[in-house]
């Protein structure tokens, strides 16, 4: 019997039989079913089995279904109920791996008649859905295999052919139909460029679009979403400069890893990719929002969070974290009156719960560092400290050319 052949032979590479009390739904129409969850990556294969060979074969059939002269009656399921049987077996599937893919598998006396041809080949994949849909006929006589389209490994990674495996367990060819083709998705290689040179955000992208186009839109969103979430909270961080380029370095080659080791474990190397182009497109487009949204969040942050305090002279005292627009006037004449400000000069004015911070930047970057400077400058932090604000701590931060903080004096003599 052909249908115990190929049966066997499926069970021998890794498939299941199902038992009577799984198969509600579809009984009546089948004479076994047969599952596969275990191809990492892969979709949960379900092979609907439909044997309309001989009649006496059909003794065991499930449920004592009507039986023809060619055994079982046509397979006549809708395609609605098909897929609803599927969706409700109890295969181990993934947040990440939803796939389903369930295929009709009629045996046959001879080959396939144009009506048959017809009816199975509306066993198509829904537009939506996790589910994937297809149809074979093996002609017992002639061990030959015709499928539908839909019946093709339509391109998925870590994907068998149930066609090619069916030929293979009935001993027979596959007749020749329709490439279906393959979706084009990005490579691991693809995806760690973008990530690195890019932005993780950019290789979530692209890793996301894989996922669209394997029917797990909603998991692609996810990534997408969480990985928004950890580089807002790794922007947030109060880093400096340097460190932060550091911190940078370390989230991207994080996200590399990752992006790459998950697009290798879900795709492997994909049938079809696009153009080395969008890769390359994606990272100079992830530049271009990454320094334009950081120069304008930045200047937008500023706005929101610093007043500008313009002094007689033309030089402006930037008020920040808590400090009052009335110190840092007269702040801005004491400064222009002991020659630190002049015209087109500003300095950072903060008040924080250690004291008052004022932040310049020298004209000679180094200066900071001798001896006269820093009395001259701790003199005038003594100075301010008793004159504008009670005596209460002030510190003097020296600056950097790239707004970081070089050293600073205090007016307590703290070192």
């Amino acid at each position: 019997m052909i249908r115990e052949t190929v049966a066997q032979y499926l069970e021998g590479v890794g498939y299941r039989r199902l038992a009577a009390d799984e198969l509600t739904g579809v009984a009546p129409h089948v004479s076994l079913v047969l599952e596969r969850h275990d191809l990492p990556g892969g979709p949960a294969d379900v092979l609907v089995v439909v044997d309309r060979t001989d009649p006496d074969a059909l003794a065991d059939a499930i449920d004592g279904p009507h039986r023809s002269a060619r055994g079982l009656p046509a397979f006549s399921l809708s395609l609605a109920d098909l897929q609803r049987f599927a969706e409700q077996l109890k295969l181990r599937r993934t947040f990440t791996n939803p796939l389903r893919r369930v295929t009709v598998l009629e045996l046959g006396d001879g080959p396939i008649s144009a009506a048959d041809e017809a009816r199975l080949a509306a066993y198509r994949t829904p537009a939506t859905g996790t589910t994937y849909v297809g149809a074979l006929y093996v002609d017992a006589v002639a061990r030959t295999v015709w499928s539908n389209d839909e019946a093709h490994s339509s391109g998925l990674p870590h994907c068998e052919d149930p066609a090619r495996i069916v030929a293979q367990a009935a001993g027979g060819s596959v007749i020749e139909r329709p490439f279906v083709i393959a979706p084009a998705l990005f490579g691991p290689k693809a995806i760690a460029f973008t990530s690195f040179w890019g932005s993780p955000f950019a290789g979530a992208l692209l890793l996301a679009w894989n996922l669209h186009k394997t029917r797990r839109t909603k998991v692609g969103l996810a990534i997408v979403a969480a990985t928004a979430v950890v580089l807002a909270v790794v922007i947030a961080l109060p880093t400096g400069q340097h460190a932060g380029l550091a911190v940078g370095m370390v989230v991207n080659f994080g996200f590399m890893f990752l992006f790459s080791t998950i697009t290798g474990k879900l795709f492997g190397d994909p049938l079809r990719k696009p153009s080395v182009g969008y890769p390359i497109l994606v990272t100079v487009i992830s530049w271009v929002l990454l320094f334009g949204g950081s120069i304008g969040g930045a200047m937008m942050w500023e706005a929101a969070t610093v007043t500008t305090v313009q002094t007689a002279s033309g030089a402006a005292v930037l008020v920040e974290r808590g400090a009052s627009t009335e110190e840092a006037k007269a702040l801005g004449v004491a400064l222009e009156t002991h020659k630190v400000l002049g015209p087109g000069a500003d300095v950072r004015f903060a008040k924080t719960s250690e004291g008052r911070v004022i932040s310049v930047t020298l004209a000679h970057e180094d200066a900071y560092k001798k001896p006269e400077v820093r009395s001259q400058y701790q003199s005038l932090a003594s100075t301010l400290s008793s004159e504008l604000f009670h005596g209460e701590p002030l510190e003097i931060v020296f600056l950097d050319k790239l707004g970081e903080r070089a050293d600073s004096v205090y007016s307590n003599g703290k070192p």
